[in-house]
């Protein structure tokens, strides 16, 4: 048979491979500039205890939808942990950034940001470990791993922010866009390996 009169066969389409969760979790960084110019448009700057609760609260939710976008790749159909989540990590921003900010007498130096952080993270960490464990996405000594985490993770976040230069004299209730892609970046990772297996310990 010649090649002009060889059948044509057609090839099969490949199938799409889904991201890796490390790189969904990623782009949650993006959700953190937004998140932040909210609460400073509505709130305004984080120098006051009922202004540091009510940034958090709109921060917290707008970095919770975001990472339940990423979320949604374990747990595509639980609504259950898509409430919890976000409505977590938005009371527990509120709370965190609230005694953080006021521990530190909402002062903006890099130290004082980094404190703010450890305290929002002592916080947020442990409520968001609470949600996986609850929802049945990993175990009670993987969901610790990253509560203990949380918190240096967003230490580091506020300090890469401030040592960016960025103007964090403004009081913003999150670190900007290079903080959140460490965080991001790293933490990801992180959760990738809490979520890798669903049993064992």
């Amino acid at each position: 048979m010649s090649a002009a009169t060889a059948p044509l066969t057609r090839s099969r389409p490949t199938a799409r491979r889904p991201w890796p969760f490390a790189a969904r979790w990623l782009v949650t960084a993006f959700a953190f500039p937004p998140s932040g110019l909210l609460a400073i448009t509505v709130v305004g700057p984080v120098d006051a205890p009922t202004a540091a609760v009510l940034s958090g609260v709109i921060a917290g939710a707008g970095i919770g939808a975001g990472q339940w976008l990423a979320l949604r790749a374990v747990a595509p159909s639980d609504a259950r942990l898509r409430n919890l989540w976000v409505g977590g990590t938005a009371a527990a921003m509120a709370a965190g950034l609230g005694l953080g900010a006021s521990l530190v007498g909402f002062e903006t130096g890099t130290s004082d940001l980094v404190r703010m952080g450890l305290v929002t993270g002592g916080v947020l960490g442990p409520v968001q470990a609470i949600v996986l464990h609850a929802t049945g996405l990993t175990t009670p000594r993987r969901a610790a791993a990253w509560a203990a985490a949380v918190p240096l993770l967003w230490g580091l976040g506020w300090f890469v922010t401030a040592s960016a230069g960025v103007d964090v004299e403004k009081q913003y209730a999150v670190f900007g866009i290079t903080g959140a892609l460490t965080v991001s970046a790293l933490g990801g990772l992180v959760l990738a390996g809490i979520l890798r297996r669903r049993s064992g310990s």
